[in-house]
């Protein structure tokens, strides 16, 4: 009986040291199988959270191996899948392990120097211009920037759109949005005016003189007294369009207008106010037949309902400031009657289409801004 009791406690006793040399055997559970790290960021492990176990024998014993680690001198790991084994001591002898490292780069380029407008007139700019030069970007890996537009056309006067990107080699991508103003040469008094050959009248000129797409009619410039264009579509609607939105904000404007007028029309009304005023001081504010914007169809006069000229102080400074976003500019401004010829008309609006901005903002007179010459009479 004695011998069987001994021979039962030393097969409990076998069973148990068994068990717990079993379990000395078995690895313990990785607790984090796999890190992920954002690129640019060092490499740190907490070995404290890499096992499953609060053990600091088997903590303190860990040692992981990164030998695998691209690190291009830098002192972080280049993007990409890592396997980094790890043995630790645990039971009887060394365990082993891997941990997996995701280096991941999800960070987009930054702009460190962007310009928000440029600015040029139509021949300084092509599509040679280097637009890259006016950025800088940074990041940790290569970048590609590149100019987007959705439309533009170097050889015309606006407002152009564009946007530059920047992708790095993990496909992030920044933007930075950009406008490209393309303004119209401007013609300054310093500048030698197209002199006019003062040989030809309306009887022997041929054909008006046209620059930069603009139809001139002044005292030095004729139109030939069969030129009869009728009133230009696009103007006449941007004019209706205009009266119409002054008429909405209160001002007295009527519908109707003086638009385009034939040579025989003009010569009657001239001759009418050189009966009346006689011809030095008519001259000042009417032209001879064949000298004559109105005769171009590209001319208005604004009147007030009953039936006078618009020349009230509030409607002048609204016309003057607004004109040119319906493609007008104000013809004859305050004292420039020795350029244009003509005393200050408030009223008298030209239609010269995409040149209106410029010409308004230059703050000159159609013949300062084409550099055509104006003033009086040949004769």
């Amino acid at each position: 009986m004695k011998k069987r009791y001994v021979w039962g406690l030393v097969a409990c006793f076998s069973i148990v040291v068994g068990v717990f040399c079993c379990a000395q055997n078995q690895a313990l559970e990785i607790r984090t199988p796999t890190l992920t790290i954002e690129y640019g960021h060092p490499f740190n492990v907490d070995v404290a959270q890499l096992l499953n176990t609060d053990d600091q024998r088997v903590i303190q014993s860990i040692k992981v191996d990164t030998t695998s680690l691209v690190m291009k001198a830098h002192d972080y790991p280049e993007v990409g899948h890592y396997i980094l084994p790890f043995t630790y001591k645990y039971g009887f002898g060394e365990k082993k392990g891997e941990l997996k490292l995701e280096v991941n780069d999800t960070t987009a380029p930054v702009f460190t120097k962007k310009r928000d407008v440029f600015e040029f007139v139509i021949g300084e700019i092509d599509s040679d211009f280097n637009y890259i030069e006016s950025f800088s970007v940074e990041d940790l890996s290569p970048v590609t920037l590149e100019v987007m537009f959705d439309f533009i056309d170097y050889d015309t006067p606006g407002e152009y759109y564009g946007t530059l990107s920047a992708t790095d080699t993990s496909k992030n991508q920044s933007q930075t949005p950009f406008t490209l103003k393309i303004k119209q040469k401007v013609i300054t008094k310093a500048e030698n005016p197209t002199h006019a050959t003062c040989s030809v009248t309306p009887d022997t000129v041929t054909q008006p003189t046209i620059i930069q797409g603009v139809i001139i009619a002044n005292k030095k410039h004729p139109l030939p007294q069969s030129y009869a264009p009728q009133e230009n579509a696009e103007a006449g609607d941007n004019i209706r369009r205009l009266i119409q939105d002054m008429r909405d904000l209160g001002f007295d404007i009527s519908t109707g207008y003086s638009g385009y007028r034939s040579f025989d029309t003009q010569q009657k009304i001239y001759n009418s106010y050189v009966s009346s005023d006689g011809k030095e001081e008519a001259e000042r504010y009417s032209a001879r037949p064949g000298y004559s914007e109105h005769q171009t169809g590209l001319a208005f006069d604004l009147k007030h309902k009953n039936g006078n000229l618009v020349e009230k102080e509030h409607e002048a400074a609204w016309i003057k400031e607004h004109a040119h976003t319906y493609g007008f500019v104000l013809r004859y401004l305050e004292e420039t009657e020795s350029i244009t010829g003509y005393i200050y008309e408030p009223w008298h609006l030209r239609y010269v289409g995409d040149l209106a901005e410029d010409i308004k903002n230059s703050g000159l007179t159609l013949e300062e801004y084409l550099g055509f010459e104006g003033g009086g009479y040949c004769q």
